[in-house]
């Protein structure tokens, strides 16, 4: 009885004792309000990312949704177009180079006004659509593709959208279609998700030869500036050092040293001396 006395249980069950059994000290608690404070911060962090992520989805999904509409516009609008486009509505590929030598929306009749440019965003778009539901190997390039799969994607281009028969022979579509499977390419090559092929391999060696900051051009135009600076500066002070000299020259005549005037001019200096010590 005497023991159970001495050693009383509290109300919750558990002994009051602070010690082990060992005879040791229990560990205080760590403090808990830092970490719930980390956490509470790393919550709200995590949520305003996911409140950005919805509003820009939400901006993706109405900008599909405008180039959609635009899309079925252009559907209707050419549904009523014949089999085959008159001959003077046909538009004939440009000379030289998409890109380089022309603008592939100019050359198409799409630029000029808001209206112009969303078809073109819109037939841009469906380009994308069409290369991925056709299963078109994006990784190669465009002359890699087999005929028969390029011939495939101008069929279907035509059918969905009528406007693209008026360009002889699909070049409209073909340029498209190079440029998304391009820009795709280029983006994967740049993230590392895919290995650039080893005959691209000398452009990251002059890559690695340039200078970080600026673009060859702009390099070229600062170290011209730079070199014109110094020729002037170089002028300059030549011409500066050549109006000393002639200065030089003027005062000491040919430049012969005149001993008797120096000796009277010191003998007079020493004379006014001795007149100012005696006064």
């Amino acid at each position: 009885m005497a023991a159970n006395k001495s050693q009383k249980t509290p109300s919750n069950g558990f002994t009051k004792s602070s010690k082990s059994k060992l005879g040791k000290t229990k560990p205080a608690r760590k403090e808990t309000a830092p970490i719930n404070q980390e956490m509470s911060e790393t919550m709200a962090a995590v949520l305003e990312r996911l409140k950005d992520i919805e509003g820009r989805f939400e901006q993706e999904q109405k900008e599909k949704q405008k180039l959609e509409a635009i899309i079925e516009a252009l559907r209707a609008e050419e549904k009523d177009t014949p089999a085959s486009v008159p001959a003077e509505n046909m538009i004939s590929r440009p000379p030289g180079t998409c890109s380089t030598n022309w603008s592939l929306q100019v050359e198409m009749g799409l630029a000029g006004s808001a209206a112009k440019d969303a078809k073109y965003a819109a037939l841009l778009r469906g380009m994308r659509d069409l290369v991925l539901n056709a299963g078109v190997n994006w990784e190669v390039g465009w002359k890699e593709i087999p005929a028969a799969q390029k011939g495939k994607v101008f069929q279907v281009a035509r059918d969905r959208y009528p406007i693209l028969k008026r360009y002889i022979n699909d070049w409209a579509t073909a340029e498209m279609v190079k440029q998304y499977i391009k820009n795709k390419r280029a983006h994967h090559y740049h993230n590392g998700w895919l290995e650039v092929p080893a005959k691209y391999a000398y452009l990251k060696v002059n890559a690695q030869k340039r200078k970080p900051s600026g673009s060859r051009v702009k390099r070229a135009k600062t170290e011209a500036a730079a070199k014109t600076r110094a020729k002037r500066d170089e002028l300059t002070a030549n011409n500066r050092m050549a109006a000393v000299g002639g200065k030089g020259e003027d005062d000491m005549g040919d430049g012969e040293f005149d001993e008797e005037a120096a000796h009277g001019r010191g003998k007079k200096r020493d004379e006014n001396e001795d007149e100012d010590e005696q006064e």
